[in-house]
């Protein structure tokens, strides 16, 4: 718990700033945005436990990316909300009077587009379950205005008590979910619920532009306030984090510049490095480039030949070429190294960007005296 908490003050703080708001009858939705590495899961996690600890229900959905080339607007649409009305409604941690279904009752839930007989499932309910079926029928006009079904359930939910809804890696909804999403970004404020979503700005390329359409509409609105950016450690964070993990000796500046630079500063990375050391009874304190070069953690190797295996030999070989570069590279040069046009170029790094989250673009830059696309890694391959 204590290694999240290393640049993460300004997200506690806001944190507990939402939970006050909401203990007031007001709600908002607080966006953490960082890429993979960056420990959008782990804060997650903690933030619900600040939650609890609070006395306030809430729920943590993790959404997943598709399946192979799955397209996201074939994926079930409103499926991060009709994931978290089921985690309410059956959640066992939650008191039996604290569960979705008992406070907005069954035949409200019926009007949602959820697959399966969920609602058979909640005992709790004092509803005769062919009184439910003799109604259903009149309910079913609401199924063709599934967001105004959403939203009412969210919304009567709240009249009996506040809660926070967690959505994990939320650039993998389906475009609908971003369309309600931006329709509760406008009501929210006068309910008391919060929604506390992570995305992965790279995740924007990988699925569609819905996100990257919804961040134009939080910028036109001037609500850039509600995301909070997760960043690389620098030298600093990286030499907190190893007292934390070592205490007992003075860590060396030596060790600290290898880390940053073996690591970029991505927190997993650093992370995974310094409980390599510790598991291994490897001391830092002696620090040699030349001998701590050949470690590499299991887990690390784990992920990135985990996104490898995605790729072609041909992709492997065009990154392999960018990495010659360095840790940014650009598209003109990597063209003329591959002896190809700039056009052709682009849509080759755009492949391989969508099926590993390997690189990402920083857009257009100047380089080299002339105006190029700039691509970086997002990992220290």
């Amino acid at each position: 718990m204590e290694k999240i908490l290393i640049n993460n003050e300004e997200i506690i703080s806001k944190m507990n700033f939402c939970i006050s708001e909401l203990q007031n009858g007001k709600g908002q939705i607080l966006l953490i945005k960082g890429d993979n590495g960056y420990g959008k899961t782990s804060v997650l996690k903690h933030l619900s436990q600040m939650a609890l600890e609070s006395d306030i229900v809430n729920v943590l959905v993790k959404l997943s990316a598709p399946v192979g080339n799955l397209a996201v607007n074939s994926l079930q649409p409103f499926a991060p909300f009709i994931k978290t009305i089921e985690e309410l409604s059956l959640n066992k941690h939650l008191k039996p009077e604290k569960r979705l279904a008992m406070s907005v009752g069954l035949t409200l839930l019926a009007t949602l587009p959820i697959a399966g007989d969920i609602f058979y499932a909640v005992k709790e309910l004092n509803r005769d379950i062919d009184e439910y079926k003799k109604k259903l029928k009149k309910e079913d006009l609401l199924r063709n205005d599934p967001m105004s079904s959403i939203w009412n359930v969210f919304m009567q939910y709240s009249s009996k008590q506040p809660f926070i809804v967690f959505i994990d890696d939320f650039h993998y909804a389906d475009p609908q979910s971003f369309q309600l999403l931006q329709d509760i970004t406008l009501k929210i404020k006068n309910y008391p619920i919060l929604f506390v979503l992570t995305f992965n700005p790279a995740g924007a390329v990988r699925t569609n532009i819905s996100l990257s359409n919804y961040l134009k509409f939080c910028e036109i609105n001037s609500l850039q306030d509600m995301i909070i950016e997760l960043k690389p450690f620098d030298r600093t964070l990286i030499k907190q984090l190893a007292n934390i993990y070592f205490p007992n000796i003075s860590v060396p500046n030596e060790f600290i510049d290898w880390l940053q630079q073996k690591t970029s500063g991505i927190p997993l990375a650093v992370s995974e490095y310094l409980q390599y050391f510790k598991d291994n009874n490897i001391s830092i304190s002696k620090f040699s480039p030349f001998d701590f070069d050949s470690y590499i953690p299991f887990s690390l190797q784990s992920i990135f030949t985990s996104f490898l295996q995605k790729l072609n030999d041909e992709e492997i070989n065009i990154l392999s070429i960018c990495a010659s570069e360095g840790k940014e590279f650009s598209v003109n040069l990597i063209s003329k190294l591959l002896n190809t046009d700039v056009l052709t170029t682009i849509k080759k790094l755009k492949a391989i960007q969508i099926k590993a989250p390997i690189i990402s673009s920083l857009g257009a830059r100047y380089r080299y005296g002339e105006k190029t696309t700039i691509y970086q890694f997002n990992q220290s391959a």
